[in-house]
């Protein structure tokens, strides 16, 4: 990838959780750290000049074969949001090869990275899990109060209900004759 390219992205895109670039590392395959940059970055064109300038000057003193460099964005947790590789060739031909450590070293510190991420991830999806327990349980109590509360209401409605008594019921249905006969008489006369 085009390091001019990734670092206008990475310096300059903000995730939807407000997560940007805090910090690039410069590393070699084998995990070895070369030069850091922090927040806050020059622009992206001025900075890959300056990026470009540590490279020239770190190659003169390695060993004269390829050489694969990574810049690694992260973020303020130290999570890689985005990463950049880089071929280069060492121009001291007495140096020793030692300096990098192989193949085998770099994908060693490649899973190591992948399992601190990973345990960064799951650690959050962790307290994550535990907050969505505490607000279920919460919500479960909360109905349960409300199921409460509505029994003793409807118990307390029930009881509430005043009782007619059936005689009387009985008397006002025996005398309807007899008021309905009155008031038709007393409007019929007047």
């Amino acid at each position: 990838m085009d390091l001019t390219r990734w670092a206008e992205r990475a310096l300059r895109e903000v995730s939807e959780e407000g997560d940007c670039v805090e910090r690039i590392r410069l590393l070699s395959t084998d995990g070895a750290a070369w030069e850091t940059w922090t927040r806050p970055f020059s622009q992206p064109e001025q900075w890959v000049e300056d990026a470009e300038r540590v490279v020239n000057d770190l190659v003169q003193d390695w060993p004269a074969v390829d050489i694969q460099l990574l810049f690694v964005a992260e973020n303020r947790a130290g999570l890689v949001v985005s990463q950049c590789t880089k071929r280069t060739r060492g121009r001291q031909k007495g140096a020793q090869n030692g300096v990098f450590g192989g193949p085998s070293n770099a994908l060693a510190e490649s899973m190591a990275s992948q399992a601190r991420t990973t345990e960064r991830i799951l650690a959050t999806a962790n307290t994550q899990l535990d907050v969505l327990q505490a607000t279920i349980t919460a919500l479960q109590n909360q109905n349960i109060a409300l199921m409460a509360e509505n029994a003793r209401l409807h118990t307390e409605l029930n009881n509430a209900r005043p009782v007619i008594d059936p005689e009387l019921v009985s008397g006002v249905r025996d005398m309807m004759p007899v008021l309905l006969q009155a008031f038709i008489d007393r409007n019929g006369k007047g």
